[in-house]
């Protein structure tokens, strides 16, 4: 009688917990490199939400798109599973209708996890990135806007 109790009960509580998971993972931000990239603010970048898991960066070094989304590396110049180049050529586009918005060089920043052969590499001039080197790298800029330009480029910026 006991294993009857346990079977049913065991099953419901199941059911129960993954329903509870899938609201949780429904309503729960997805990570991104958004958390890393707060730390530029500090440093007289304004960050421009520019779409899902897409931000904007302009500040001392220049105007940077930042795809955020932290997707995988893995073997085979693949990038969350779609070939590097692909990811390239759409981060390119995005950044050059930006570009043309906001009358300023955009450069494409693209984020992800795992292992690179560097810790900044780049695909034509689109630059990919741990999110942590991708903020060294942006702050590693030299000086290319002053204030007044940071101030002019967010004001023409449309999501």
């Amino acid at each position: 009688m006991a294993a009857g109790f346990l079977d049913w009960r065991a099953g419901a509580l199941v059911a129960v917990l993954t329903a509870v998971t899938y609201v949780l993972l429904d309503t729960v931000p997805r990570a991104d490199g958004a958390r890393s990239l707060r730390s530029l603010r500090g440093s007289g970048y304004r960050l421009l939400r520019d779409g899902p898991h897409r931000y904007l960066a302009i500040g001392p070094g220049g105007a940077y798109l930042v795809f955020a989304r932290l997707d995988p590396v893995s073997p085979g110049r693949r990038i969350g599973g779609v070939p590097a180049e692909r990811v390239a050529e759409r981060a390119a586009a995005h950044a050059a209708r930006q570009e043309r918005a906001l009358g300023a060089e955009v450069v494409p920043v693209v984020l992800v996890t795992g292992r690179l052969p560097e810790p900044v590499m780049r695909l034509d001039h689109v630059v990919v990135a741990r999110p942590r080197d991708a903020v060294r790298h942006i702050l590693s800029r030299p000086q290319a806007l002053d204030d007044g330009d940071v101030r002019r480029l967010a004001e023409r910026h449309r999501p």
